[in-house]
């Protein structure tokens, strides 16, 4: 190829400089006015080679810048113009590349509510070289681009809260309720919003009320029963639907280990969540597991809990199901092997050796529960507030989808910024599906 291409310039050299030594007036007189035309031609065609290479670049940009500013403002409908403008501009600055050449105008979204429409018009020009010759300074490569935004698909969402009596401590049951509550409000102000949320508050038990005493999937047989449940055999503690074939253990443990507050099963009030969180009080110990379990149970169609909706009732609705698991502690119970409807084995009168082998036991749980999660397609959020103990920071690291959907919040502040971000990438997922 490089000889053929050797030989066509060789040939074009060749013929010039014969049209150059021509002695026939007319034939150098031809040369010297198309030869000008002729450089201008190719110029023009170079120049129009970089023009639609940057036109796709501005195009791809102002695309991007778009998509991101719908999905912004979807999410924070009180955003305003110049701060939804400033977003799209970010976008596409960062999009665009540096050293094309292009120079364009500022980026300005236009929204339209009723349809929920969001368009966008990029003016753009790409200096030109060649064709400058012919009086043209620049060639127009801008953009525009139009997208309707559907509303949000159907969102289930677990609060798996740690109320244990270290909760007391510093005002955090409090930050908790504010943080918590923030990210329900953001939710429930999507529009069109299709979102429910359950509440599990968590120590060493859970409360399932004592409204599902004859339900065939609860073991309500002891008298001193008041809504606290125990852990089924194991792997049966890890499973999140329960049947009367293997019931849950409704246990006697009185009412200083028995949480008063009940899970609050999923629900599209606003205002029975926020009662839900009001009512949170710190005591007891903490054995994450049985948050984790009892908070799958509620976005799961299967008993005991069947509010959640089905695989194929989600897809239809575009939807996602979520998990967002809080605690300030490393766990300090967990079930006796040979009686899993004990939790309170590692405290009040055992040694030093049976704590450490209760936290093991309740650690190994916990990862593999939140493997089991994932693996229901349900996205895993974890949150290590004001926790200092290592090992537990890993765990629930692992625990979530990725890195990024672990926070660790070491004051109240970070907590907010923690449930804050959950909320965003809560409400991205929806506008991605």
């Amino acid at each position: 190829m490089a000889a053929l291409t050797l030989v066509r310039r060789s040939t074009a050299l060749s013929m010039a400089a014969r049209l150059a030594r021509s002695r026939r007036g007319n034939v150098a007189m031809m040369f010297g006015v198309l030869a000008p035309v002729l450089v201008v031609a190719l110029g023009a065609a170079i120049d129009f080679g970089r023009a639609s290479l940057a036109r796709t670049m501005v195009q791809e940009a102002t695309d991007a810048a778009l998509l991101a500013a719908a999905r912004l403002k979807t999410a924070r409908p009180n955003l305003s113009q110049a701060e939804l403008d400033a977003a799209a501009q970010k976008f596409f600055d960062a999009v665009l590349d540096d050293e094309s050449g292009v120079v364009a105008g500022p980026v300005s979204v236009a929204h339209n509510p009723a349809t929920n429409q969001f368009s966008v018009n990029v003016d753009a020009r790409l200096p030109s070289t060649f064709m400058r010759l012919a009086g043209i300074g620049a060639i127009d490569v801008g953009a525009n681009t139009l997208v309707e935004v559907a509303p949000p698909g159907a969102v289930e969402v677990a609060l798996v809260l740690d109320t244990t009596g270290s909760m007391r401590n510093g005002g955090k049951m409090g930050d908790l309720k504010e943080a918590a509550g923030n990210l329900v409000a953001s939710m429930f102000a999507l529009p069109e919003a299709d979102v429910k949320f359950s509440v599990v508050p968590f120590a060493q038990y859970v409360n399932v009320g004592l409204g599902h005493n004859a339900a065939g999937w609860l073991d309500a047989s002891d008298p001193g029963f008041q809504g606290c449940v125990g852990s089924r055999p194991y792997p049966e503690n890890t499973q999140d639907g329960v049947t009367a074939l293997s019931p849950v253990p409704g246990l006697n443990v009185g009412a200083s280990a028995c949480r008063t507050e009940e899970v609050t099963p999923l629900t599209d009030s606003q205002t029975t969540v926020d009662q839900a969180l009001d009512a949170m009080t710190p005591d007891g110990w903490t054995y994450i597991p049985a948050g984790l379990v009892w908070g799958w149970r509620t976005v799961s169609p299967a008993p005991p809990f069947q509010e959640g909706l089905t695989g194929p009732e989600l897809e239809d609705r575009r939807g996602i199901k979520a998990i967002v698991l809080m605690t300030d502690g490393a766990n300090t119970v967990s079930p006796d092997p040979n009686d899993p409807s004990d939790t309170d084995h590692a405290h009040g009168g055992f040694n030093r050796w049976q704590v450490a082998a209760a936290t093991a036991y309740a650690n190994t749980l916990t990862g593999e529960l939140c493997e089991a999660i994932k693996a229901d397609d349900i996205s895993l959020f974890t949150i290590a507030f004001d926790v200092s103990d290592t090992t537990i920071r890993d765990i629930l690291e692992d625990c979530a989808n990725s890195p990024a959907d672990y926070y660790d919040a070491q004051n109240a502040n970070e907590l907010i910024a923690a449930f804050d971000a959950i909320g965003e990438r809560l409400r991205d997922l929806t506008l991605r599906r």
